[in-house]
């Protein structure tokens, strides 16, 4: 997983925009990375229930893959035991 961080109003407005602009194209450019954007993307954006609260410090953004099929729990332990195989 690769991980960007910006910092600033300025920054962060230009790189949520710029995301933006990647995602109508349907390949987000992730440090050099593409990623495929699916088009059932779907986002969820969480706001604070008290809006005089204060300010909003963070932002998180997260790209996944989905899981093709949900994994047993004895399936999992196992790959992850014998990487590779």
């Amino acid at each position: 997983m690769r991980v960007l961080e910006v910092q600033g109003e300025t920054e962060v407005a230009r790189w949520l925009r710029d995301l933006a602009d990647e995602i109508e194209r349907g390949v987000a450019d992730v440090d050099g990375h593409h990623v495929e954007v699916s088009a059932t993307l779907r986002a969820v954006v969480e706001f604070p229930d008290d809006s005089e609260g204060g300010e909003v410090t963070l932002l998180d953004i997260h790209l996944e893959h989905p899981t093709p099929k949900n994994w047993a729990l004895t399936e999992l332990i196992q790959s992850l035991a014998h990487p590779g195989d």
